[in-house]
């Protein structure tokens, strides 16, 4: 979806967010914290995990650090769950690194603790821009299947 549907899609739902655009490329939750400032809870990275299921969009706060795949296997009913890989991120239209917040389509699992600021920064599905977004404006435009602690 081109930047601007993005800006369109969120205006239409009356979302609180801003679409930033970056002199260079953010593809860290460090570089988001030392580019904007901001605390490394707010930063929002998402990660598509698959399992024997489906894909699905895991969007955490950035302070989580490491993934603990076996517990979202858990939660979600499956007996494993593993990153997807780059191939399979590109057939369905994603970009490694590029992977918006909001229109991804996938089922979501969601981290307890963006919900502790009013705007978390992440993916927006291109490079040069930053998405900043209240965290329940996150959870109501995705198709959310569950929070985790």
């Amino acid at each position: 979806m081109p930047i601007e549907h993005l800006k369109e899609f969120l205006q239409k739902n009356k979302a609180s967010f801003e679409i930033i655009y970056n002199e260079k490329p953010i593809y860290s939750s460090q570089e988001g914290v030392n580019y904007f400032g901001i605390d490394i809870g707010q930063t929002a990275p998402i990660i598509i995990i698959k399992t024997e299921k489906d894909f699905y969009a895991l969007i955490v706060s950035g302070e989580r650090g490491k993934i603990d795949l076996e517990s979202i296997a858990h939660i979600l009913g499956c007996r494993k769950a593993r990153l997807a890989t780059k191939d399979e991120l590109e057939k369905r239209g994603f970009r490694p690194g590029s992977i918006p917040l909001v229109g991804h389509n996938l089922p979501c699992i969601l981290d307890k603790r963006l919900f502790r600021y009013q705007f978390v920064y992440g993916g927006s599905g291109f490079p040069s821009y930053t998405l900043k977004i209240n965290p329940k404006d996150l959870e109501r435009l995705n198709n959310l299947i569950v929070k985790i602690e």
